[in-house]
Order: C-alpha cells, then structure tokens, then sequence
C-alpha cells in the first residue's frame, strides 16, 4: 500500500505540473482539472491515515 501511496503522489504531481498548461485558470476544462486534484488529493490523505492506522495497530500488539 505504500508503494501505491507513493505512485499516487507521483501522478498527482504530474497533474498538478500539467495544469499549468490548460491556458486560461477560468476554463471548465481548468476547473474539472482543480477538482480531479483536489478528489485525489483527498484520497490519498484517507490512505495515508488508514496505514497510520494499520501501523500503530500492529506496533500495539506486538509480542513483549
């Protein structure tokens, strides 16, 4: 899941470069951009909580 995790931030970066290039920031096509980065930005965010999670779930039932 990490390395998907990391994969996503490298396609959201190129989007977010890929933006600059739409033209015109008052386009639709600029403004579906905006909200495809903005959803995936979300999504990652949730992943990176949810291995947060599965982490220090695991690190709490290790054996002593």
């Amino acid at each position: 899941m990490k390395a998907d995790l990391e994969r996503m931030r490298s396609l959201l970066t190129q989007m977010q470069t890929n933006l600059a290039f739409v033209g015109s920031t008052t386009t639709p096509l600029n403004h579906e951009f905006e909200l495809a980065i903005e959803m995936w930005r979300v999504l990652i965010a949730q992943m990176e909580r949810h291995v947060q999670e599965m982490a220090r779930t695991r690190g709490g039932n290790k054996p002593k």
